[in-house]
């Protein structure tokens, strides 16, 4: 669970009764409130909450808060967990190689609270496009993951060359290489 977030108090209780119900699915998640500096903020369209097979909903960002999942123990061991190498957005990673094979199920009532805006979260990581690049390069050569990540690149690469950062330029000069090899 994120340090800053904060569950309903029937939040267990409404997701276990959802796996009751659809026994098939390993995995659920839970939609949210969004606070940030203290005020309810309203989620975008694009932020809706996937369900289903929804591999291609979680190519652009992270859609899914792991503070609102609830997953068989088994499913978290046969994927292999979070991948320690990720500073940053390993929990995108979790999930995109969840979804590539397992439905997701969506309790579709608010049992988190996220709270944002305090400036101190991993989300605003310098360079975060790095690593969401990084977790969807395990799912090459899918071509529309390989449009997701020259979308990033391309976004990466400007911050890169305004900050005149050589390792980002070479890190996607060598992606660039092995994109090209698929």
């Amino acid at each position: 669970m994120d340090s800053d977030d904060l569950w309903d108090p029937h939040k267990l209780e409404r997701q276990v009764a959802y796996h009751r119900e659809y026994p098939a699915l390993r995995i659920s998640h839970t939609e949210e409130i969004w606070i940030r500096n203290g005020r309810e903020i309203l989620q975008k369209r694009h932020h809706r909450k996937p369900e289903g097979v929804c591999f291609y909903d979680n190519l652009p960002f992270c859609k899914i808060a792991p503070s609102s999942v609830l997953m068989q123990k088994s499913l978290f061991e046969e994927v292999g967990g979070f991948d320690k190498n990720f500073p940053v957005c390993e929990d995108q990673d979790l999930w995109l190689r969840i979804s590539r094979s397992y439905p997701i199920g969506l309790v579709k009532e608010a049992l988190v609270t996220k709270y944002g805006g305090d400036g101190d979260q991993l989300s605003a990581t310098p360079m975060i496009e790095r690593w969401r690049i990084e977790a969807l390069r395990k799912h090459l050569p899918d071509p529309k993951v390989a449009a997701e990540i020259e979308k990033k690149m391309k976004m990466l690469e400007r911050g890169a060359l305004r900050h005149k950062n050589e390792e980002i330029l070479t890190y996607l000069e060598r992606l660039r290489r092995e994109i090209e090899a698929f």
